[in-house]
């Protein structure tokens, strides 16, 4: 019998949250993760530095370290994860008006999506995660 794979983000996942969920909670989660991406995430040693227009940040994945520019658009609702060695971009994104959380990768900030081979079901629990800790 084969084994099944899990499925992959591919070109973007988005998870439906509902419009009756408080938007400004939902919106301080998000940024909570910036500072604090354990609290939804497989991740240690956070290190996070506020600077002129962006947060940098330092954090341990995998046994590999990853630093990030990260800039956030509340008007918007996107935070964009810029990796500071090779441009990628990870974008998490509040459709306020439709009540959803989408989240894609792209090889520059402001580029073309990408292919993303992560497992579908931890971008969603880190996004059910957002949602849980709004609804707290």
């Amino acid at each position: 019998m084969a084994e099944q794979k899990p499925e992959l983000v591919g070109l973007g996942v988005t998870v439906a949250i509902g419009k009756d969920v408080d938007q400004g909670k939902i919106w301080a989660s998000m940024v909570d993760k910036i500072y604090h991406p354990d609290k939804f995430l497989p991740v240690s040693n956070v290190k996070s530095e506020d600077k002129d227009g962006y947060v940098y940040r330092e954090m341990t994945a995998r046994g590999e370290v990853i630093k990030e520019n990260i800039y956030s658009n509340e008007v918007t609702g996107e935070i964009a994860f810029v990796d500071v060695g090779n441009g990628e971009t990870v974008y998490n994104v509040y459709h306020k008006s439709e009540g959803t959380i989408e989240y894609w990768r792209s090889k520059s900030r402001g580029g073309e999506r990408i292919f993303w081979e992560a497992p579908a079901s931890a971008i969603r629990g880190a996004i059910q995660k957002t949602v849980d800790f709004a609804s707290q």
